[in-house]
């Protein structure tokens, strides 16, 4: 029987029962398969240790259980006392601050760099983001070396040659900790904006030219307005990061007249007897202020909507002669180069030498004997097995889960994957530190306390975020039908995911280890309050030599925490390489 191709219909031979479509309830299989060991792993890794914050605040000091009973003291102290609360304000200051200048330089540096003919470009693109893969740690004892208003390195010199002045610069003060910190988050706000100014249509600046508008106008007028998204959602992300972190100030101190929130923490926890419970309500008083943090974050990623201006249409931005600027702007590049990496690492290689400051470097005696001693100390080779197996574990096993959720959540789409989504993000909104409080009342008293596998179990839950980040935009880049076909020819989930989506997505899978290997390697903040008498890691020993006063020692350790992740970068991109031209069938 023919059909009426404008008003078709079938005969009754013809018509056959639809086969029904996979509902994504909880009838689906796939639900109880999958849906609900994720969400039962992900609570499990996640909302545990943020719950035992607030059950610690409420607990006596000690962990041993015998005479602890359930207190307010804590949670008083932390949010009605003013001292606390002044410390709170001040560390919101300090962060704000810190978000502020990196994303104006920031913003200034991708302005220049997608905009104008500022000279040498890419190297110099690759240069302003190499302080994203350094240690801000290590950066800090490189910058207390230089910057010690008595003993730091600048000083001495500056004294040498003008003996009436005692010292030119302080790092060790509450500006120096916010110039050191923001040294280490410009690349952060650069990546930021230059990723949007980079997909916006510059028409709109072409138009405001072509009518007389000068740079600065246009800039004024246009960019910023358009910028905006990015710039709110940078200064809120740089806002939370620098909040949480412990390493600079903890390092360069500031003179005693203000500890923020993080340093506090540690002080509570490294106190004799330790006061855990303190550490864990000064620990709940932080993570509302990240909270704020993150809250107003996704505010500004979701106004991001109504300043779209991304079209189907090729475009590409008409660099601004800048003239004999462009040398000008290209050296401020230089100067931020060598202030971030350059003087410090010169800085350490020199201190790591010889163990006294010279005034004049030339003349001093230098020697390869603290390398050699440490090389063969048998608490460096502990310290370097255990960042070596922490650093390998935690971005394998976190790239892993954070596959498998970005699958659930952007492919099988399942219910609970909103859920899903906002418990496996929100370790962004609790500093490395603070989860540390947590963990401690979490583990206490079974078999993972004070060894390795904490420390790992602590980094999986700090970097779960970025896993999963990059998972869901490596997968937003693969057409689903691909998968689709997999699984109508009988793969189950997980062959489909083994056999489609990782090998399409194996650069994002890459760039996602690497990233997590290099955050991993330089952990500070959560490695400082769970390391055990076994499991101490490279920055924790960095740590103790510092506090000991052994400036030389803790140089030699930095520096081989920095070659760990060089070595760990080019291991990791040979064996991708190599692996997926194999895959390819290429040389």
């Amino acid at each position: 029987m023919a059909v009426d191709i404008v008003n078709p219909e079938l005969s009754p031979e013809q018509e056959k029962p639809k086969p029904a479509r996979a509902r994504s309830g909880f009838l689906d299989k796939r639900f109880f398969s999958i849906q609900v060991p994720l969400l039962l792993v992900t609570g499990a890794l996640v909302l545990l240790p943020i719950g035992f914050i607030f059950y610690g605040a409420l607990r006596t000091t000690t962990l041993t259980g015998l005479g602890e009973t359930f207190t307010s003291g804590n949670l008083h102290m932390a949010y009605a006392t003013w001292q606390e609360l002044s410390t709170f304000f001040e560390t919101a200051l300090l962060s704000a601050v810190v978000a502020a200048i990196a994303v104006v330089v920031g913003s200034v540096f991708a302005w220049l760099l997608s905009r104008t003919n500022i000279p040498f470009r890419g190297p110099l693109e690759v240069a302003i983001m190499a302080p994203l893969f350094l240690s801000p740690f290590v950066g800090a004892v490189a910058w207390l070396i230089l910057g010690s208003p008595r003993v730091g390195l600048i000083n001495v010199l500056f004294n040498h040659l003008f003996p009436g002045v005692s010292h030119i610069i302080n790092l060790t003060s509450l500006p120096g900790v916010i110039a050191v910190t923001s040294l280490y988050y410009i690349p952060y706000g650069y990546l930021y904006v230059s990723t949007s100014l980079r997909n916006m249509d510059p028409s709109l600046e072409e138009a405001s030219y072509m009518s007389g508008t000068g740079v600065v106008a246009t800039g004024w007028r246009i960019t910023i307005k358009l910028m905006r998204p990015a710039l709110i959602s940078s200064f809120f992300f740089i806002f939370v990061l620098s909040a949480g972190l412990f390493s600079v100030a903890a390092v360069l101190g500031t003179g005693g007249s203000f500890q923020p929130l993080a340093v506090q923490i540690y002080q509570a926890t490294s106190a004799t007897p330790p006061n855990h419970g303190q550490a864990a309500a000064l620990g709940s008083l932080l993570f509302w202020l990240t909270l704020c943090g993150i809250v107003l974050y996704r505010f500004g990623t979701r106004v991001a909507r109504r300043f779209v201006t991304v079209t189907g249409k090729g475009f590409r931005a008409r660099l601004i002669t800048i003239g004999p600027w462009r040398w000008v702007t290209f050296a401020a590049g230089i100067v931020f180069v060598l202030l971030a990496v350059v003087l410090p690492y010169l800085v350490l290689f020199y201190v790591s030498l010889t163990p006294y400051v010279q005034t004049n470097p030339l003349a001093a005696k230098l020697s390869f004997h603290a390398f050699e001693t440490l090389s063969s100390n048998l608490l460096v080779h502990q310290a370097l097995e255990n960042t070596v197996l922490v650093s390998v574990l935690t971005p394998t096993i976190t790239v892993i889960l954070g596959l498998l959720l970005a699958f659930s959540i952007n492919r099988l789409r399942l219910r609970g994957g909103t859920l899903l989504d906002y418990i496996a993000t929100l370790p962004i909104a609790v500093p490395g530190i603070v989860l540390a409080t947590g963990l401690v009342w979490m583990y206490i008293g079974t078999p993972l306390y004070d060894t390795i596998w904490l420390l790992v179990a602590a980094f999986v839950v700090e970097y779960l975020p970025q896993a999963l980040r990059i998972s869901s935009n490596g997968m937003l880049q693969i057409d689903k039908s691909l998968e689709e076909a997999s699984t109508m020819c009988g793969s189950s989930t997980l062959q489909t995911v083994r056999r489609v989506t990782v090998p399409l997505m194996k650069p994002a899978l890459l760039s996602g280890w690497v990233l997590i290997f290099i955050f991993a390697t330089r952990e500070i903040g959560s490695a400082i309050i769970l390391y055990g008498p076994n499991s101490a890691v490279l920055s924790v020993l960095t740590w103790d030599y510092l506090n000991y006063g052994d400036l030389q020692s803790a140089a030699v350790i930095g520096l081989f925490q920095t070659g760990l992740m060089l070595v760990g970068i080019l291991v990791a991109r040979y064996v991708f390489r190599v692996r997926l031209n194999s895959n390819r069938g290429g040389p």
